[in-house]
């Protein structure tokens, strides 16, 4: 009985550990896309950090986001075995479409500032 516990506790970290991997892998991918995108990488110092902080907000938004989306995904599949996979599947969809309109708003909002003073 204890062992089956320990078992399933392992399985369930190893299953966690796994989700977690995943996410870290699609938010890398997406801001690695944008920073190619947007060219980021040969903007000047100043800029750049302008640029990585204005990333580190959208990031944060579009997770806020992407638990909605997986929210939703798994409420859709519930009463079936597949809710907590829906879940990751509507996170890392939700994520991945979020994070570069958040991006686009961001810089226009920064351009259209800019052009403003």
């Amino acid at each position: 009985m204890l062992t089956e516990a320990k078992e399933e506790r392992s399985t369930s970290e190893g299953q966690d550990r796994k989700r977690q991997s995943v996410r870290d892998h699609v938010k890398a991918k997406a801001r690695g896309d944008l920073i190619i995108t947007h060219k980021a990488a040969i903007l000047d110092p100043a800029a750049r950090e302008r640029f990585e902080h204005l990333l580190a907000a959208c990031e944060k938004d579009a997770d806020e986001i992407a638990c909605e989306g997986g929210e939703e995904a798994s409420t859709e599949a519930s009463g079936t075995e597949y809710s907590s996979v829906a879940y990751e599947v509507g996170y890392i969809r939700a994520y991945m479409e979020a994070l570069p309109m958040l991006m686009a708003t961001a810089l226009a909002r920064c351009d259209a500032l800019e052009i403003a003073a």
